[in-house]
């Protein structure tokens, strides 16, 4: 959620990664059971009196490549300067200086309690696992099968309306129809499953994409869940030609270049660190207005204020450089309980979901922390490929696709249009709240 920008919309994201599959139109998801701590690993964030990460001076990223590798390198060496003085031992790739001075490292709670007594440290805190538990209904549809026809040959539009030459899924209509982002310098960076390899209608650089599930990273970044795919083709993906009869328009900002940044794993499980890690990779690497899409979190926790404190500070510090925006949660509560999309902070924007008749969406959070509101009911999007080799295509519900439609907005407008249509949801914790419902200029 945003503080210094004024309320405009509202996007439907995939929300808290914690939720289960729908299994009728509206549906309610269960919440998780909580933060799950890894036994002995801790990140540790060292304070800005005594190392600075590079984004506190943005100009840094301006500078020659010689003076970018230097600062870097000093501030490298005083993290490990602060190791060597508990002898611990520390992964090159776990040490982060650019969103934020931290390092991962295994250590026993006694070693724990003496580091987080040192006054250079800001704080100590265990690792935790979040679990991807995707919120997506519906059998992918086969590129070869008739868009007016379910599987049992009922009529089905699959949310879709005839706008112009083009099949257009509600969520782009309500987002103020497709915008082209092709050629911009800007691009999309996907936290999240990675992106499947060989999707044709999206522009993926794969160059600059990571995956952040194993130590050290490394470049694949295949998508062997589908959430990510879903969330990119939702994003930017290019119109889909289908049968040669029809298009259907399916990307918000189309044609946009995406980076698939992985942190999810082959058995759908993460950790705070890969976020962490993920966010110092783009906030290095990244361009000044990028967008990083978070449709992933954990609901419900208990505090938003104590619960990873240092992942605060890093989502603030990455608001420096980029637009960041996160989804509120599928738990029909508060997003208040929903980690990161409970955090307020320029340029961060926490996104709830309406559906195509823009009623609140009955298993999205609402709340103080949710900025925006979009479709996020019966999303039409790009999918992976079936046994048959054929790319396949689904309609999904969840906070994270509404997050994706936002994502898409920013990106076409580089930044968040000054309009937009009033919403009321009721917060089931608090009062109702009103929110806009984004619309490009």
């Amino acid at each position: 959620m945003r503080k210094l920008v004024p309320i405009l919309l509202v996007a439907l994201a995939f929300g808290a990664i914690t939720c289960k599959k729908f299994t009728v139109d509206e549906r309610i998801a269960e919440p998780s059971v909580g933060l799950e701590p890894i036994p002995n690993k801790y990140v540790v964030f060292l304070a800005s009196a005594y190392a600075k990460p590079l984004v506190d001076d943005t100009t840094v990223y301006t500078a020659v490549p010689d003076t970018i590798y230097s600062v870097r390198n000093r501030t490298r060496q005083k993290v490990l300067d602060f190791c060597n003085d508990y002898h611990l031992a520390v992964d090159a790739s776990r040490i982060y200086v650019d969103v934020a001075v931290a390092f991962v490292v295994f250590m026993d709670e006694e070693k724990a309690d003496s580091v987080r007594s040192d006054l250079r440290v800001q704080s100590v805190e265990m690792d935790v696992i979040i679990e991807g538990k995707p919120i997506q209904q519906g059998k992918p549809i086969q590129q070869g099968k008739p868009i007016q026809q379910d599987e049992y040959g009922q009529p089905q539009d699959w949310g879709l309306t005839q706008v112009g030459d083009c099949m257009t899924s509600c969520a782009v209509t309500n987002a103020g129809g497709q915008a082209n982002g092709a050629g911009k310098s800007s691009v999309i960076w996907i936290v999240d499953t990675g992106i499947a390899n060989g999707q044709p209608n999206i522009t993926v650089n794969r160059e600059l994409g990571m995956n952040f599930t194993t130590s050290p990273p490394n470049p694949n970044t295949e998508d062997t869940n589908g959430h990510g795919t879903l969330v990119a083709g939702i994003a930017a993906a290019t119109p889909i030609n289908w049968d040669g009869t029809q298009k259907i328009c399916i990307g918000v900002s189309s044609g946009a270049t995406v980076v698939p940044i992985k942190v999810f794993d082959a058995v759908n499980e993460s950790e705070w660190s890969y976020i962490l890690a993920a966010l110092d990779y783009i906030t290095a690497t990244g361009r000044h207005k990028d967008v990083v899409n978070l449709s992933l979190g954990e609901y419900p926790i208990a505090n938003c204020n104590t619960e990873i404190a240092g992942l605060r500070q890093t989502l603030l510090n990455a608001g420096k450089r980029h637009f960041i925006v996160m989804s509120a949660g599928n738990g029909f509560g508060d997003a208040n309980l929903n980690l990161p999309g409970c955090m307020s902070g320029h340029n961060l924007f926490t996104v709830g979901a309406v559906n195509c008749n823009l009623n609140c969406a009955v298993y999205s959070n609402f709340g103080a922390p949710v900025d925006y509101l979009a479709v996020g009911t019966d999303v039409f999007s790009t999918y992976l490929k079936d046994a048959t080799n054929t790319w396949t295509y689904r309609v999904v519900s969840g906070t994270s696709f509404s997050a994706a439609v936002i994502s898409g907005v920013i990106h076409a407008n580089d930044g968040i249009p000054q309009n937009g249509r009033r919403i009321d949801c009721g917060a089931p914790a608090g009062p109702i709240i009103s929110y806009h419902l984004g619309v490009r200029r």
